[in-house]
């Protein structure tokens, strides 16, 4: 994920929502590295604004994590991730799909994995980001493979939005 962001108070989920329906699909493409509008948006979403995002929380502790869908279209998914402690994804990639994030409640870590020339992992050790509550991040495919998780004790939720569809 790319440089960490630190958000501004300002809207609420339904804000963030109305104002994804007017970014997609017109101004949001795979060949983008990072969309300034996007970042911007992410930035702004302020979990205090409001509590209705808070409706989404959904938690199953027979899971790593648990994937609880907001709103799509035909070229995004918004999605809040409830991440279960001392629990992480696998490693994996995102192909043909932009990742922008942002951390609502908690800590989670990211660990992220050269690609090879193979196309497989590289044997080098992982870069290890912490994104703590209110921070933004992005990655895509180009940039190798990850893992995200919390290693905390506590919940960490996080807000994920994919273009295109995940």
């Amino acid at each position: 994920m790319t440089e960490q962001i630190k958000a501004a108070k300002g809207i609420s989920i339904e804000e963030f929502v109305a104002g994804i329906e007017k970014l997609f699909p017109a101004e949001i493409t795979i060949e983008v590295a990072t969309n300034p509008k996007v970042e911007a948006l992410l930035q702004s979403f302020d979990p205090t604004a409001s509590e209705s995002w808070k409706k989404f929380i959904f938690v199953d502790e027979n899971f790593t994590y648990t994937r609880n869908l907001i709103a799509a279209g035909p070229d995004y998914d918004l999605i809040l991730l409830c991440w279960n402690p001392k629990q992480s994804s696998p490693i994996h990639d995102h192909p043909g799909s932009n990742c922008w994030v942002k951390v609502v409640q908690g800590t989670v870590t990211e660990k992220r994995y050269e690609k090879a020339e193979d196309g497989l992992i590289s044997p080098n050790p992982p870069r290890i980001t912490s994104l703590e509550e209110g921070l933004c991040a992005y990655v895509n495919d180009s940039m190798g493979f990850h893992s995200i998780g919390n290693e905390t004790d506590t919940l960490a939720i996080s807000l994920h939005l994919y273009c295109p569809r995940h």
